[in-house]
């Protein structure tokens, strides 16, 4: 990040930028062709330039990992630097693996190769273990779908 020494930490001037572009006007109405003919008959152009300032902004919002599960998006930034304490497994894993294509996705900074090698906590073994178990009694109970 450039350092403004005018500007307190960690605030980023947004500068406001000025974009000429040519409108054609047979284009921006339906009777095409008339507005070209009555130009050309009075020696007109049928374009006209216009000047526009803005904020160089892209709306976007954010979601939690939690809500994110289950969801296909189209493109993800994502910051994999965790705050301190217990990291789950979901909590990189999850916003990883919600775009189709790499292309898609967008890590924010750099991070600590350990958010990749988080271990299931003692909770999510013991849940593990459990469905493990009811799919034995599942299959024994029906064991006609298991063959």
């Amino acid at each position: 990040m450039r350092k403004l020494h005018s500007l307190d930490p960690y605030i980023v001037p947004i500068p406001v930028i000025e974009k000429t572009f040519e409108v054609n006007l047979d284009k921006l109405y339906s009777d095409k062709g008339r507005i070209t003919k009555a130009f050309n008959q009075k020696k007109l152009k049928a374009t006209i330039n216009v000047k526009r300032k803005g904020l160089p902004l892209i709306p976007a919002y954010s979601i939690t990992t939690h809500k994110s599960q289950g969801q296909t998006l189209p493109k993800i930034v994502i910051d994999l630097n965790m705050p301190p304490g217990a990291v789950e497994v979901a909590s990189a894993y999850v916003p990883l693996s919600r775009v189709k294509k790499l292309d898609d996705l967008v890590i924010l900074q750099d991070f600590h190769i350990d958010v990749l090698r988080v271990k299931p906590s003692k909770g999510q073994i013991d849940e593990l273990k459990r469905l493990a178990s009811l799919f034995e009694q599942t299959k024994q109970r029906y064991t006609h779908y298991f063959t």
